[in-house]
């Protein structure tokens, strides 16, 4: 996905970092590379900046995130980054110089997940991907051919 806006409150403040996010599966872990492109504070550009490289950040979903981000916190982990997405919220913690990242164990996380999972069973092993621009999507939609849009529309789902 390219140019994802993320409503963010990144240290107790609001910013909007724009991510491409790339994600595969091996078996039934998820795989997730994150470049950012703008200079809006996060974790990713704070983790680049530091001049850190490889694991950034591993996710736990959570039945009841609310009460799961009180625990932490209650632990002495400290609240990095809350983001507020598609009717949804996902939350980086930090325990010293590693991030837990807390998803909500939800219908549609959960969907997510799976058919991500079957996308990638079903991947030839070329170096085709699917791309998905935030940004143009809509205007990329409406500007093709039915038939082709058809297609698009199989394959993001």
């Amino acid at each position: 996905m390219r140019r994802v806006h993320l409503n963010a409150i990144y240290l107790g403040k609001p910013s909007v970092p724009i991510i491409d996010v790339a994600l595969s599966y091996e078996g039934d872990v998820q795989i997730e590379l994150i470049r950012q492109h703008n200079e809006a504070p996060s974790p990713y550009l704070e983790t680049v900046r530091s001049g850190s490289f490889g694991l950034h950040h591993h996710a736990v979903l959570c039945d009841d995130l609310d009460a799961k981000v009180d625990s932490a916190l209650a632990r002495g982990l400290q609240m990095i980054c809350d983001i507020h997405m598609v009717g949804s919220r996902y939350v980086y913690l930090r325990d010293g110089d590693r991030y837990v990242e807390l998803l909500p164990n939800s219908l549609m996380m959960r969907s997510l997940f799976a058919s991500g999972m079957r996308a990638c069973r079903r991947h030839p092993g070329n170096d085709r991907t699917i791309n998905i621009d935030m940004d143009s999507l809509p205007a990329l939609l409406a500007s093709l051919p039915r038939a082709a849009t058809s297609f698009l529309r199989q394959q993001v789902r």
